[in-house]
């Protein structure tokens, strides 16, 4: 056993586990883009009918205090937080370039 895993345990002995879990009274804050992965319709349908399978697909999967949240870009997208965050990770992603002669 490592000092990590007798750290481990000891912080698990201070917790008592629960395994009777009620979500009866969570709350939920759903990301429209996750709901544009789960609800599936067709070209041509109405916004109304549509938008009614949102609602549907909410109200069977989460209580009544779910809320969806719409984080579109705005207008400027390029001054959003999501264009730079996605910025700052391509900046993670280096490349070295290695250049090879035959007198090496």
């Amino acid at each position: 056993m490592t000092a990590q895993d007798q750290q481990v345990s000891i912080f698990y002995d201070l917790f008592s586990t629960d395994t009777d879990v009620h979500f009866t009274s969570a709350c939920y804050a759903v990301n429209f883009g996750f709901l544009l992965h789960r609800v599936k319709w067709q070209a041509k349908e109405s916004f109304s009918f549509i938008l009614k399978k949102y609602v549907d697909y909410a109200q069977q999967h989460f209580n009544e205090g779910a809320t969806t949240v719409f984080d579109d870009y705005p207008e400027d997208a390029a001054k959003s937080t999501k264009s730079v965050e996605r910025i700052r990770r391509t900046k993670k992603h280096v490349y070295s370039y290695v250049m090879f002669v035959e007198s090496m």
